[in-house]
């Protein structure tokens, strides 16, 4: 089998190579894309290609004889999106656009699974959240991720490859001192209280969000790889599930394990844009729960898997 992972060297793209290079085959060829990376080991041959997804050279070069599975995590964050619009075009449209076509000559039938975004949802966030609510992509982030779902869905639809996007929640906990200006706090809040540090929550404790861990990730984003296309609706993009997570949760959940003075470190003092922008309702991933999708099943799973992931 051959596998491309386009975004390779981001906090979701380690996880994924970290759990597809040991099960790697010794006929197995696993390309890595990004514009540095990293060495890894895997049994079978493991290939770095340096630069952007959304380079047509290099993305021929990566699916020359053929691929079997793109993981096509590249992307610029809404912090990057937004003020550059141009950057986020390339790392958002012009990547996907370059995968598929790519695909279509060199690959064609190959299994896409596009990383998209909750972003498409807009913000604030509708009160209710299942496989029909409509977007309202207000950033250029979420409408970039909007127009990536459509394209691969059409493809998919002529038969040019075998295309699916994810519709990924906050991943966490990525590592310390990430910074998007506003999210940062709810990465930092896991690394505060495991060394013993203070940090304030812009929320109150009864704000909820959309929380997965790392390890449940990578094991939708192999799950989505293995779905036979039988087993798929026609409309290829829905949202995975999550955790609706209530701050003042997780923050007794990190005291349970890593002391009761967390709750006295951890401090809350609600700003309302802020809480504007990342309070969202219950996720109801239908589609997503049918097809064996899974999350992460309470604040203390959450909390003992990013600390497995730091330990």
């Amino acid at each position: 089998m051959k596998m491309i992972v386009t975004g390779a060297e981001g906090f979701v793209g380690r996880g994924l190579v970290a759990a597809l290079a040991p099960l790697m085959a010794e006929t197995d060829e696993l390309v890595l894309i990004d514009r540095q990376l990293e060495p890894v080991q895997g049994r079978g041959r493991v290939r770095l290609l340096e630069g952007s997804a959304s380079d047509r050279s290099l993305m021929a070069e990566a699916m020359a004889g053929g691929a079997d599975v793109v993981w096509h995590l590249a992307a610029a964050l809404g912090m990057v999106a937004e003020p550059d619009l141009h950057a986020g075009l390339d790392a958002n449209l012009h990547s996907i656009l370059t995968v598929m076509e790519t695909a279509t000559e060199k690959a064609p039938g190959a299994r896409i699974v596009n990383a998209s975004s909750v972003a498409v949802y807009g913000s604030p966030v509708p009160s209710e959240v299942h496989d029909y609510t409509l977007p309202n992509a207000n950033s250029s982030y979420a409408a970039q991720k909007l127009v990536s779902e459509i394209l691969l869905d059409d493809f998919t639809r002529r038969g040019h490859v075998d295309g699916l996007s994810l519709r990924l929640s906050g991943v966490m906990a990525r590592t310390p001192g990430f910074s998007s200006t506003s999210s940062a706090f709810l990465n930092n809040v896991f690394h505060v209280a495991r060394e013993g540090g203070e940090i304030v929550m812009p929320c109150s404790p009864d704000m909820t969000s959309w929380l997965i861990s790392r390890q449940e990730m990578t094991f939708n984003l192999q799950l989505a790889a293995r779905l036979p296309a039988r087993a798929l609706p026609a409309r290829r993009h829905w949202a995975l599930p999550a955790l609706t997570a209530r701050m003042g949760d997780l923050v007794a959940a990190l005291a349970r394990r890593y002391g009761p003075n967390v709750t006295e470190r951890v401090r809350f003092a609600p700003d309302p844009k802020i809480e504007a922008m990342f309070w969202q309702p219950p996720l109801k991933a239908e589609m997503a729960v049918r097809l064996g999708f899974r999350a992460d099943a309470d604040c203390d799973a959450l909390v003992d898997r990013v600390h497995a992931q730091y330990a």
